[in-house]
């Protein structure tokens, strides 16, 4: 019996009965060889955190090199769309190049017209400030407000905000607020013809910004001027 036994698979020689396949992926036994491989639960987990640290950066370097080769040939994907409120407010007013312009020329008409009108209100300044004050302002807030037809109005409140030109514009629109105020709050014509000289020179000086060396050309001016009166 014992012989039988081991001629059948009890021993060591003869031969052996063949594992079932669940059996073989129960103890981690590859198919079709007597190595004994590691269970899947098995699997070191440092050892994957690692290899995919070594991958990652491989592939973020390979995506850089193909964004930078579509750029070359023109195949750039197209910048992320501006989204904050000046960028909305830019796709609300879309226009076409033939309505900018015609939309800058009206309104630019209307507040030389404005401008115009208050010259009408100067021999009534003493009594009624409010009239040439209101007239005067409003035309040059129309006039203002035209540009922005022109290139957008996010870019023209950027570019009215920027280091060279922002002093000017603060000052600016302030003498605008004071002039109105002075006209209809205290009613009084010397603080109006005040704040409109303000207002006057302030407009001449953020005009000048957008020229190129204008504020340069305008203080030259001036010294000439004073060294005349003088002399």
């Amino acid at each position: 019996m014992s012989s039988l036994w081991s001629w059948f698979g009890g021993g060591s020689s003869g031969y052996q009965r063949v594992p079932d396949a669940d059996e073989d992926e129960e103890h981690g036994l590859s198919a079709g060889s007597g190595s004994v491989l590691p269970p899947a639960s098995a699997a070191d987990p440092t050892t994957l955190h690692i290899t995919n640290r070594e991958v990652l950066p491989q592939q973020t370097d390979n995506r850089g090199v193909v964004d930078k080769l579509k750029g070359l040939v023109g195949l750039a994907p197209p910048p992320v769309e501006e989204t904050s409120w000046l960028g909305e407010w830019d796709r609300m007013m879309s226009l076409s190049r033939t309505q900018r312009l015609w939309g800058w020329g009206v309104t630019f008409v209307i507040g030389w017209l404005l401008s115009s009108l208050s010259l009408i209100a100067i021999p009534q300044i003493a009594r009624h400030p409010e009239k040439f004050a209101l007239l005067y302002t409003a035309g040059n807030v129309v006039s203002l407000a035209s540009t922005a037809f022109l290139w957008g109005p996010s870019k023209q409140i950027r570019d009215m905000f920027k280091p060279e030109r922002a002093g000017a514009t603060i000052v600016y629109l302030m003498s605008m607020a004071l002039t109105l105020f002075c006209a209809f709050g205290l009613k009084l014509v010397m603080p109006t013809l005040i704040a409109l000289a303000i207002q006057f020179l302030a407009m001449v000086w953020y005009c000048a910004s957008y020229i190129p060396y204008g504020h340069t050309l305008i203080m030259s001016m001036l010294t000439s001027c004073c060294g005349a009166c003088i002399d």
